[in-house]
């Protein structure tokens, strides 16, 4: 089964061939004490560490598995084959998210994330003080400036670079003001 492609599907009379390493204490210690002779599989996923098996078996009774049954489990292996590379996917990208907090959060600078409509979606400890300081505000859900000319300029800013993807600095309260 090592050997089959990706999504092959393979019937147990071949493995039994084959003679895997494996496969007689499998047969013999796991299939046949609860009656199934008869196995049909297929490896939808492989990674560098992971192998994924999809086994189907059922007794010599029931009769050996046919051209629908090998079809069927042919149709379904490449959706598992997606499902699992999805999951892949989106535990890697999990990684990278959790390593990316942990590194705002350590920042010594404030770090806030907004959408473009200004709501606030992350803040470190730093940030978190400037609010708690009433540097800035969250009203509404929604990061705010004191005062109006500071207010619009922090709102539009938020805009552009929602907008654009360019980072921006604003100063506010004037000349000597904040950054």
């Amino acid at each position: 089964l090592a050997q089959a492609q990706p999504a092959e599907v393979v019937l147990g009379a071949n493995l039994r061939e084959a003679s895997p390493p494996g496969w007689s204490e499998y047969l013999n210690d796991y299939l046949r004490p609860i009656g199934c002779d008869e196995i049909l599989y297929a490896s939808p996923y492989r990674s560098a560490d992971e192998f994924v098996v999809i086994s189907v078996s059922r007794s010599r009774r029931s009769g050996g598995f046919e051209s629908p049954d090998l079809d069927l489990l042919g149709r379904l292996t490449p959706h598992l084959s997606r499902a699992f590379t999805i999951q892949h996917r989106f535990e890697a990208l999990e990684l990278e998210r959790r390593a990316s907090v942990q590194a705002l959060e350590q920042a010594s600078v404030g770090v806030m994330i907004t959408d473009s409509q200004a709501r606030l979606r992350f803040a470190n400890a730093v940030a978190d003080r400037m609010l708690q300081d009433r540097e800035l505000a969250v009203v509404h859900g929604r990061l705010r400036a004191p005062g109006g000319a500071d207010d619009r300029a922090l709102v539009q800013a938020i805009s552009r670079v929602a907008g654009l993807g360019v980072p921006e600095t604003v100063s506010l309260g004037g000349a000597g003001g904040r950054s």
